[in-house]
């Protein structure tokens, strides 16, 4: 039985309740009894929906790249954002591998009890090669840290945790994608590589071995593997042509924008839904229309990262990807049934094993696809 199921039979059941009490005399202790089981349900069903407002408040801003970043793929930003015009982006992942054997990292913010659930987070990925590592720490065994006015790099890699912009909207979770974190025209050492909006008071309650079960398990974890996937060159797991056929994009014919007091996008008065590239706008993502494309649609994706390629790097633009989808992986987005044509039974439906209270499921450990790749390009000697 679903929740929702559970849901409609308590208020069907609280509904019966009223009747019989509007109907019938009852004892005194009998209406108590009634009103008190009826607090508790009303008392239960809030507890539920804030847990799944906190689920959707955690999804915030996933690969939420700052338009910025985005402006030579997309001609239409270079007004807004002109200082950026011309500097390099995001390109094929089979192109920006770490060639060194050492990466180091630093913070700006953060607990040392946040920074080690980080670092240890990141290490799931190394301890599957004999040479290749991050290095977050200095010859003393200090964190490294960076600040908004160094003047040289502190490190490869440098983490923030900002939960606002400049320009006043929200920021969330991304990283640059492999070497692009050390070009210095898109990411200038004022501004982090990679960013965990809120992660340094979130991830403080996992501190401690005895939370240990509970962070790993928990989205906040997959989240800290999924940019460090970007960290390493992997792309979205959803770009899978297969699963770009079943996304979709695109509102339903005729589709009347409105969203609910959230401000999420809901179907209209005649049942027409949104396409993903509008839902990703609003509650919870608020994502830029560019950044919505940029995440979501593959065409956008390699078309742009394509001419950066040729453009900027002199190199062939090929793009590498696994002949069935990788439903496991940390680079799989928790894509609602609603967005897909094949509905629940989509295979670009994950199948990690952690999950949202919405029924939602997320890959919370590196699947085999995502240990195949990491060797494939960091187990060296």
């Amino acid at each position: 039985m679903t929740r929702g199921m559970l849901r409609a039979l308590v208020a069907a059941a609280l509904g019966g309740l009223t009747v019989i009490a509007a109907a019938q005399t009852e004892p005194p202790e009998m209406a108590g009894v009634a009103a008190q089981t009826e607090a508790a349900a009303e008392g239960a069903a809030q507890t539920e929906q804030a847990a799944m407002a906190e689920d959707a408040a955690l999804r915030i801003g996933l690969d939420s790249t700052p338009d910025e970043m985005l402006v030579d793929l997309f001609p239409e930003l270079q007004e807004q954002y002109p200082e950026f015009a011309g500097a390099v982006q995001q390109v094929n992942p089979t192109n920006v591998q770490w060639t060194a054997n050492v990466v180091t990292v630093a913070f700006h913010g953060g607990s040392t009890e946040v920074r080690e659930l980080i670092e240890s987070a990141a290490a799931e990925w190394t301890a599957h090669s004999r040479t290749f590592r991050f290095s977050f720490r200095d010859a003393q065994r200090r964190f490294r840290q960076w600040r908004p006015n160094d003047e040289i790099a502190a490190a490869d890699i440098r983490i923030g945790f900002a939960t606002t912009r400049s320009d006043g909207r929200p920021d969330g979770y991304w990283s640059r994608l492999g070497l692009l974190a050390t070009d210095r025209d898109f990411s200038p050492l004022r501004r982090p590589t990679m960013n965990f909006a809120g992660f340094d008071t979130k991830l403080q309650p996992y501190a401690g071995a005895e939370n240990r079960n509970a962070w790993l398990g928990s989205y906040l974890h997959s989240v800290v593997l999924h940019e460090f996937g970007h960290a390493l060159a992997l792309a979205h797991e959803h770009f899978h042509p297969d699963c770009q056929r079943d996304l979709k994009l695109e509102d339903d014919a005729d589709y009347l924008p409105g969203q609910d007091a959230r401000r999420a996008y809901i179907a209209d008065a005649a049942g027409r839904q949104p396409g993903a590239l509008r839902v990703f706008q609003g509650f919870p993502n608020f994502w830029s229309p560019t950044n919505a494309r940029f995440n979501l649609s593959a065409t956008a994706y390699f078309e742009a990262t394509r001419q950066n390629i040729a453009t900027e790097l002199n190199a062939p633009s090929s793009i590498q990807q696994s002949t069935a989808i990788d439903r496991r992986s940390v680079m799989m987005y928790a894509l609602d049934p609603a967005l897909l044509a094949s509905g629940a039974h989509s295979m670009c439906i994950g199948t990690g094993d952690g999950r949202f209270r919405d029924g939602a499921r997320f890959a919370n450990r590196l699947s085999e696809g995502d240990i195949a790749y990491f060797r494939r390009y960091y187990d060296r000697l």
